[in-house]
């Protein structure tokens, strides 16, 4: 058997080319082995990171709905008050004197004279004054009501602003 012999290289070649052929395999099976661990703890984090983010989530919604509970609670204390408040003048309203009819006798036209001391709305007519009560009334609902709006947007605002990073 001598180097020249063509079966040798034959049987050579074979033999390198099946010791690259498991090399390659071997190489294969370690990347592959590889890629499946990292993509097992790729998946692990990001579900660590999705548990996190869902119990913050649910942690911010819990306070801003105990936020918002308490808000409302105010609100409807607000409104109760205004409503007794409003009542309670309508009430001090309908013990004050009609309004004098058409035809009866009514004041002289205003003239030059001294100075009103001020306007204190004593001098108001029953069905005057409770008109004033009742707009009055509707418009601290309306303002008390904005209030709550405004405050409900800041709090939303405060939470969405606070999970936003730039």
């Amino acid at each position: 058997m001598s180097f020249l012999d063509p079966r040798q290289w034959l049987l050579a070649i074979a033999f390198l080319g099946a010791a690259f052929l498991g090399v390659k395999f071997w190489e294969h099976r370690l990347i592959q082995q590889g890629d499946q661990a990292g993509y097992a703890r790729a998946v692990s984090q990001a579900q660590k990171a999705a548990d996190k983010a869902r119990a913050d989530a649910e942690t911010k919604t819990r306070q801003l709905q105990t936020d918002t509970d308490q808000a409302r609670k105010e609100k409807a204390d607000a409104l109760d008050q205004l409503d007794r408040t409003s009542r309670a003048l309508a009430e001090r309203m309908r013990q004050r004197p009609e309004r004098p009819a058409r035809g009866a006798r009514v004041p002289a036209p205003a003239s030059p004279g001294s100075a009103a001391s001020g306007c204190t709305g004593a001098e108001l007519y029953r069905s005057d004054g409770e008109f004033l009560v009742r707009e009055s009334a509707r418009a601290d609902a309306i303002r008390i009501e904005l209030q709550a709006c405004y405050a409900a947007y800041e709090r939303a605002r405060g939470v969405v602003n606070a999970t936003v990073t730039p």
